[in-house]
């Protein structure tokens, strides 16, 4: 999936907890099921996920950009809130269809 500034995403996985040492780099962080908007996306890569317009967290040193940047949050993290919507509509219409035939 290719994310693009101004674009709605939820957060599917707010769990850090298998990096303790993020809490040094970052003040805040997506928390599941909040919805977030896109502020920039950076390639894959150290350095490379997208930035949210509701967080934002200072820069830190990047070893292989030479400099620094505001850390990014890894794209899987989140789904496109229209994905979502359509994943949750298709799941009613199935439950819909289900309670219909056993009527």
């Amino acid at each position: 999936m290719s994310f693009k500034p101004g674009m709605r995403v939820v957060c599917i996985n707010g769990d850090f907890s298998m990096h303790p040492m993020i809490f040094e780099h970052y003040k805040v962080l997506p928390k599941k099921d909040i919805m977030y908007t896109i502020r920039s996306v950076r390639p894959a890569g150290a350095e490379g996920g997208v930035l949210l317009e509701e967080i934002k967290n200072d820069p830190i040193f990047f070893q292989a950009y030479q400099g620094k940047l505001e850390p990014a949050f890894k794209s899987n993290r989140f789904v496109p809130l229209d994905e979502l919507e359509s994943e949750e509509a298709e799941t009613a219409v199935e439950e819909l269809l289900r309670e219909v035939e056993l009527v």
